[in-house]
């Protein structure tokens, strides 16, 4: 009789959990249907950018350590989707790189979020933006700083991305069109200086163009990574600062 109690016992506490699985199952499958009514975009209908906007700042920068309120409200106003290819600006909020062809793209916004608090930047900071054709990372830039120098080989490229800069009152930006390892020497020396996508050799020109205690920010591949400058690919690595003292510069 006791055997056949503690089986019972044990068939009952087996359904109740069973059961609890199953509702919680059905909790988060209810959740989930609540999710997507209320964020997938129905056909004819146009996407909440603002909305979309808000919620990358939210759950995407400062989840992830972003917390200069500078740079926070900086993400939070300028509308990336105006940077990102036609076809592609429902995605321009997604959590990741947006490929713009040509081996580039927009860094995911965490990404640039990082870099740019990295960079320490001020309203006295005249910046340099290398790979600034696409014109996002210069436009973050531009809330940031006093004065951004955007440089580019694409000349048409930068041409089109400097009409979309005028268009939305980006007025401190100026296009510098030239060959991206040489930066703007002309324009030296500068506070900050943001490369918009991967290197895997020391930058040293651009080094040379920072100003004392000046930062360059950006992602450095790991050896043997089948990246350089001139080409600002995407892909694995780690990003950090050239910080310049004295004449030296120091990577962390």
């Amino acid at each position: 009789d006791a055997r056949r109690k503690r089986m019972t016992t044990a068939r009952s506490s087996a359904g109740q959990a069973a059961v609890s699985r199953a509702f919680r199952l059905l909790d988060f499958a209810a959740a989930s249907r609540h999710f997507m009514q209320r964020n997938i975009k129905p056909r004819g209908r146009a996407m909440d950018f603002a909305q979309a906007r808000a919620t990358m700042v939210e759950t995407q920068l400062r989840t992830n350590k972003v917390v200069d309120p500078n740079v926070l409200d900086a993400f939070g106003e300028t509308p990336r989707e105006i940077f990102a290819p036609a076809g592609r600006r429902a995605l321009a909020y997604a959590d990741e790189d947006l490929p713009l062809g040509g081996g580039r793209a927009l860094l995911a916004p965490m990404t640039l979020a990082r870099l740019g608090q990295a960079a320490a930047p001020t309203q006295t900071c005249v910046a340099l933006a290398i790979g600034a054709s696409s014109g996002y990372a210069a436009a973050i830039l531009s809330k940031l700083t006093q004065t951004v120098f955007a440089l580019d080989s694409d000349a048409d490229a930068l041409a089109a991305t400097a009409n979309a800069w005028s268009a939305h009152g980006y007025d401190n930006v100026v296009a510098v069109d030239g060959a991206l390892a040489d930066g703007a020497s002309a324009h030296a020396p500068f506070d900050v200086i943001l490369i918009d996508g991967a290197v895997e050799v020391e930058p040293t020109a651009l080094l040379r163009q920072l100003a004392d205690v000046g930062r360059l920010v950006c992602i450095r591949r790991e050896p043997n990574a089948a990246a350089a400058i001139s080409g600002l690919k995407g892909g694995v690595g780690r990003a950090g600062v050239y910080s310049m003292v004295n004449g030296v510069a120091g990577w962390r």
